[in-house]
This record gives structure tokens, sequence and C-alpha cells, in this order.
């Protein structure tokens, strides 16, 4: 939880400090591609962004009881790669229209890379013991509670 609060303000900072650099060194090219992103439909995708995936999970994650409450912090992992999957959108679609074609590419896309990645996992776990069994401490390691 701690982590994953952190990347959320990490990832805030980041998208500020890029904004800010290119908006103020006035990099032709650069601010063409803001200025297509702040008008139109890709207006409220912008600031959805700025709501949906820094504010909203970084109230979500203040308290100490959602980081520690095993529910709460599937939602916001869940809500976070949903969030992060739109962000992805807004940084790579052309800037003509922020409408998502009736073409099956993008979840085709997103299940394919998905699936690699969990067969590139399954791959390297396989013969692999997961648990350190021989660990002395692991029933106590188990039992560890972030105060």
């Amino acid at each position: 939880g701690k982590l994953m609060f952190g990347f959320i303000v990490f990832w805030a900072y980041i998208a500020f400090s890029q904004f800010m650099l290119i908006w103020y060194g006035d990099v032709p090219e650069e601010t063409h591609w803001f200025h297509w992103r702040f008008t139109g439909g890709w207006k409220v995708i912008s600031l959805a962004l700025l709501v949906l995936h820094f504010a909203v999970p970084f109230f979500g994650l203040l308290s100490r009881y959602a980081k520690r409450n095993l529910r709460f912090l599937s939602f916001w992992a869940v809500w976070m790669l949903l969030i992060h999957y739109v962000d992805l959108f807004w940084l790579v679609n052309p800037h003509g229209s922020p409408d998502v074609p009736s073409s099956p590419v993008y979840p085709l896309t997103l299940v394919g890379m998905v699936g690699l990645f969990i067969g590139f996992v399954a791959r390297k776990a396989c013969g692999q013991n997961l648990i350190p069994t021989q660990d002395p401490r692991l029933a106590e390691s188990l039992a560890f509670e972030n105060m």
C-alpha cells in the first residue's frame, strides 16, 4: 500500500514536471501536442486523468486502514491498472479524436500483452520454489504485521 501510494505521487510529480518544462520552455513540437490534448474531446480525458489517476487514489490510499486492508488495496490496484491504461491511451493515441474506434485492436492488444506477461511469469516460476521452505524464520515472517 505504501509503495502504491508512493508511485501515485511519483507519477504526478513526473507528469507535472514534464508538462511544466515543456510549457516553460515553449518547445513548438511539444506544446503543439499538449494543445491537442487540452482541447476538444481530449480535454475531458486530460482532466479525468488528473482527478482519477492522482487525486482520487491519493486520498483513497491516504489512510493507514486502506493500505492494510487487502480488499481496499486490491480495489485500488485494479483501479490504478485501468486508469493507467487510459493514461497510456492518452499518451500514445494520435491527436485526431479521442474516440475509441470500434475495431478490436485496443482490447486484443491489452489481452495479448497480459497473456504474454502471464506466460513469461509462469515459465520463469515453473520448477522454482516460490516460498523459502528451509528458512527457519518463515512462520515469523508470514505473521509479520507492519505497525
